[in-house]
């Protein structure tokens, strides 16, 4: 809706539709820098939580490592595929001179791209330097998420060297600060309808259709490429898995419809768990803590379409992207692929402070996120289809089982 009456009042002339305009424009505004607010905390609190949780499950030891290798593996493969696969793909789209401007018009002044500005972009080790911030306070201010996970990082690392009375006190403190930043995310999502169509309105106003035809190329091309990189790991579970590939297909494709139609990975656990038992020659114990960990804690379509978007919407905004910072950007993006919190739209909300701290402006990432229905279903399909090659690649290398295992499977709504 933003869209089509941005596309009505664009180029009108009326007094009356320029002054709907200014009070519509800062709705958008406003519900960015909420999200924006909320973005660090939420962040550094679920990557604690989730190193601290590692830390929890060194009973299960060379299991876990090996999921963990499996993982590290698919994410990087991920990743060599979507960089260069989302480079050409944003490549096969322009915006021209004219309606570049008046797009980046929509960005407040401290946001726009300076072409003439003559900034240099940093070298790789620079970069590198960049990562351990002199002032967390500071760096957590100017929204210089690299430095500030990796701080999360090594101190998530040290709580779990402590001993387990202050572990237990710490790890609880910051599962609460994660929930209740959560509970704060619900509150500002409740805003996305008013929010997204203040964005809407403001890029279509200024530029027009093309805005439209630019965000439909988006979904085109990410369902596309997230389709391609699904049917390449058939081939990577038949090799590493050492599965027959009718077997495995026949294992995955009652979860996948349910992938599909839910847009749930995690509704879609029992559908796996279900057809790994019944085509596929894992035992039990390996079978009941593989694919639970797996759609719990491994999101593979993070690394795929994200870089597409840093593209595109570096493209749309003008943005100047070096080699540095689209490293720093996809090894954020892989780390996120192990922190994406099981509950609806916690997913996007972990990936956005990459995206602005590679210059991306935050509304650009946004509108994108809004119109992600499609590209969703390919997502949730990508991500069932990589905790059951998980499963086929831990089960063939994996020598010592665990005895048991506690966690009982259940049916569980939310995206991602």
């Amino acid at each position: 809706m933003g869209f089509g009456v941005g596309e009505l009042a664009h180029g009108s002339e009326s007094q009356l539709v320029r002054a709907v305009g200014g009070l519509v424009d800062p709705l958008g505004r406003i519900w960015v820098n909420a999200l924006q607010a909320a973005v660090i905390p939420l962040v550094i609190s679920f990557l604690i939580t989730a190193v601290t949780s590692m830390g929890e499950s060194r009973h299960t030891g060379r299991l876990v490592g090996l999921c963990l290798l499996t993982f590290i593996g698919l994410v990087s493969l991920a990743a060599s595929y979507s960089v260069p696969v989302g480079y050409a793909l944003a490549s096969g789209y322009s915006l021209d001179t004219e309606n570049l401007a008046a797009l980046e018009s929509t960005l407040p002044a401290a946001e726009r791209t300076d072409a003439t500005s003559g900034t240099v972009p940093p070298t790789f080790g620079e970069a590198l330097g960049r990562l351990i911030p002199a002032n967390l306070f500071r760096a957590a201010v100017e929204g210089e998420i690299p430095g500030l996970v990796l701080a999360a990082l090594v101190f998530g690392l040290a709580i779990t060297r402590l001993e387990s009375r202050h572990r237990e006190v710490l790890t609880r403190f910051f599962k609460g600060v994660a929930e209740a930043t959560m509970v704060v995310v619900v509150w500002i999502l409740w805003a996305m309808p008013l929010g997204v169509f203040g964005l809407a309105f403001s890029a279509a106003a200024q530029v027009g259709a093309e805005i439209a035809w630019a965000f439909g190329y988006w979904v085109v091309a990410a369902s596309g490429l997230l389709l391609g990189f699904t049917l390449l790991l058939y081939p990577v579970s038949v090799l590493l898995g050492r599965v027959r590939l009718g077997a495995f297909a026949r294992a995955l494709a009652p979860a996948q419809l349910v992938a599909a139609g839910s847009r749930s990975s995690l509704a879609a656990m029992p559908a796996l768990m279900e057809g790994a038992e019944e085509h596929l020659e894992h035992p039990d114990p390996i079978r009941g803590f593989v694919i639970p960990l797996s759609s719990t804690a491994f999101k593979l379509s993070g690394p795929l379409g994200s870089p597409l978007q840093l593209f595109l919407l570096a493209k749309l905004y003008g943005v100047s992207l070096d080699p540095a910072t689209v490293v720093v950007f996809v090894l954020g993006i892989m780390l996120m692929s192990f922190a994406t919190p099981g509950l609806p739209s916690g997913g996007f909300m972990l990936r956005l402070p990459w995206f602005v701290a590679a210059g991306i402006p935050a509304e650009g990432f946004l509108l994108l996120t809004t119109l992600d229905a499609i590209p969703d279903i390919f997502k949730t399909v990508t991500n069932v289809t990589g905790d059951m090659t998980v499963l086929a690649i831990v089960g063939r290398f994996s020598r010592v089982l665990p005895t048991k295992t506690s966690w009982v499977p259940r049916s569980k709504s939310g995206r991602e």
